[in-house]
């Protein structure tokens, strides 16, 4: 059974509340997305309704998360084996 929002949807500001908002239960088969040029990010459920909008902190996060490699990060020297 998947829980529904009959309001608005939920705004998320900080990562530590869109963290807890996507293991929820009403996070169910979700996804984050970031349209082009937009100061705000979108959570949709699986039949692609807006559950939640994400803007501030959580955007930043998601574009200045450092990648990581094999669990090198892409920012670290890397240490010769030779």
């Amino acid at each position: 059974m998947t829980l529904r929002i009959n309001t608005t949807p939920i705004e998320l500001t900080s990562p530590e509340a869109y963290n807890e908002f996507v293991k929820s239960p009403l996070c169910n088969d979700c996804a984050t997305v970031f349209p082009d040029n937009s100061d705000q990010g979108y959570i949709l459920d699986s039949n692609n309704e807006i559950v939640a909008t994400v803007a501030g902190e959580v955007k930043d996060s998601f574009y200045n998360a450092v990648p990581t490699y094999g669990g090198v990060t892409a920012d670290a020297p890397l240490k010769s084996t030779v």
